[in-house]
């Protein structure tokens, strides 16, 4: 392969724990964490390069973020809040420029190796459906928003000690599979 390396960001310490989605042929969409502020950012990839904005400036984000599209304007990201120790989506109509954030789950330690997806077959985006471990529980949940990701509603979809590592797809027809590690 010819390998073609573009920076994003050139601030100090950002990229760490970043997530990538192409939501059309010539488009790509990226989070990532700013260590520095503790912030997490997304970026854009536009004909004059990249335009950037921030997801949440609590200053409590960490490693543990992910994302997915539908179209080039609804974008849906979940994040891990190291401060409260709970799991956050915000959700973007336009593209990544603005972003509204909404709490998910805050029983206990939950929200790490989350990961989000949109059904291939949806056709207005308003629907996403969450995987994430909870530390507390030591179980793997499943979260689904059907209304843009303003409400969400959590269901334990393994409580034996997995769920770490989690990722999910969502197929045609409302089928929706989830990798993960178990431990036992």
């Amino acid at each position: 392969y010819d390998w073609n390396i573009e920076v994003v960001d050139d601030s100090a310490n950002v990229g760490r724990s970043s997530a990538i989605v192409a939501p059309a042929a010539d488009q790509l969409y990226i989070t990532y964490t700013d260590l520095s502020s503790q912030n997490l950012k997304f970026a854009r990839k536009t004909s004059e390069g990249w335009d950037k904005s921030v997801i949440d400036n609590n200053g409590y984000a960490r490693p543990y973020n992910s994302i997915a599209a539908f179209g080039s304007q609804v974008v849906y990201s979940l994040y891990y809040n190291g401060l409260n120790r709970d799991l956050r989506a915000a959700t973007s109509t336009d593209g990544g420029v603005s972003w509204s954030s909404v709490l998910v789950d805050d029983a206990g330690d939950a929200g790490v190796y989350n990961s989000v997806a949109v059904p291939a077959d949806s056709t207005d985006g308003q629907t996403a459906y969450a995987s994430y471990y909870s530390s507390s529980s030591r179980a793997l949940f499943f979260a689904k928003t059907t209304d843009g990701g303003a409400t969400w509603v959590k269901s334990s979809v393994d409580s034996s000690n997995a769920g770490t590592y989690a990722s999910i797809a969502a197929l045609n027809g409302g089928r929706i599979v989830i990798a993960y590690y178990d431990s036992i």
